[in-house]
């Protein structure tokens, strides 16, 4: 099962879900992605648990801020007795655009059973880049339009494991909306430009 959401939001967000692999060789993706500007807040929690045996849990999340937006985002796993080889995995990232805005990041596991695949949680959050925001603005891009590229180009990596072209479109289109305005706006007009997708290979460089 495949899971994917983007939280745009309105002044205050709160989302809980819950999910579980309970059956043999179960495999569960969630792929999350916050945009908060306007001094919004969010409150966003996922929970997941392996109960089936050779059962698989991922979840990537990245969350991008600006305008004294605030996010607290939790991922908490659990791998039971019962799930023998079960793999899960948490990967958080941020990315913060100003001072004002705050983000918390709290991955969890909870590792019950000896024999388990692999089992990991990750988190990190970081300003701009401004070795690459240099490389950008060489190649001839004044700073708001390399900030824009850099933005693209992270939510882009978030939503690698977003199988949906479509899905993947109007995300980015959403949250460049938002990025452009600086404020909270209705549907934006759906773009292709920003949204950089490098395929999928298999065997000796086949697309799948």
């Amino acid at each position: 099962m495949r899971l994917n959401t983007f939280y745009n939001g309105g002044s205050s967000t709160k989302s809980t879900s819950l999910i579980a692999a309970f059956g043999k060789e179960s495999d569960v993706a969630v792929n999350d992605v916050v945009s908060g500007g306007a001094a919004q807040r969010f409150d966003i929690g996922t929970f997941a648990l392996n109960s089936g045996v050779l059962s698989k849990t991922s979840f990537r999340s990245g969350v991008v801020l600006r305008g004294d937006s605030v996010c607290t985002l939790k991922s908490n796993s659990k791998i039971a007795r019962s799930a023998k080889g079960s793999c899960s995995s948490a990967e958080q990232r941020g990315l913060m655009l100003d001072l004002g805005s705050r983000l918390q990041l709290l991955p969890d596991m909870q590792v019950d059973c000896r024999d388990v695949g692999f089992a990991s949680h990750s988190a990190s959050s970081a300003p701009l880049d401004e070795d690459k925001m240099f490389y950008l603005m060489s190649r001839g891009l004044n700073r708001e339009k390399a900030r824009r590229a850099f933005v693209a180009g992270f939510v882009s990596k978030c939503l690698e494991g977003v199988e949906s072209d479509n899905v993947k479109e109007i995300a980015i289109s959403i949250l460049l909306d938002k990025f452009d305005s600086g404020k909270l706006s209705g549907a934006p007009a759906i773009s292709m430009r920003d949204l950089w997708v490098a395929p999928k290979l298999k065997g000796d460089g086949v697309m799948a």
